[in-house]
């Protein structure tokens, strides 16, 4: 199976949406600076297949603030959204689409996470 596509939104450092496109490639390397969001794209599909990231568990991190909404949005005030999307193809050529995303109510509420 392999990671054709992916969306990423307000997820930790990633502000905005971003679309990281694996298509026609067979060997992908992330690299750059400390700080820059490369753990972040894998902790953004394994929240997307699992809804956790047990690497944050019992962590400071974690009760800081929202943890997986990028901090910045997730102090704004009013309703704010956030998602990861990742289509897969599997060896037979077939593509799944999985989606989850969360949501920050006027209050600051965080909804259940949706797939």
């Amino acid at each position: 199976m392999k990671i054709k596509k992916m969306f990423i939104h307000n997820f930790r450092i990633f502000n905005g949406l971003y679309e990281l496109d694996f298509n026609n490639k067979d060997l992908i390397i992330i690299s750059g600076p400390n700080g820059n969001g490369k753990s972040t794209i894998f902790d953004s599909i394994q929240w997307c297949l699992t809804g956790k990231i047990p690497r944050y568990d019992g962590s400071n991190e974690k009760q800081k603030f929202n943890y997986i909404m990028n901090e910045r949005i997730y102090k704004t005030k009013g309703s704010q959204s956030m998602l990861v999307e990742i289509w897969l193809e599997t060896d037979e050529g077939v593509t799944h689409n999985i989606r989850r995303s969360q949501e920050k109510n006027e209050e600051g509420v965080l909804s259940a996470s949706e797939v």
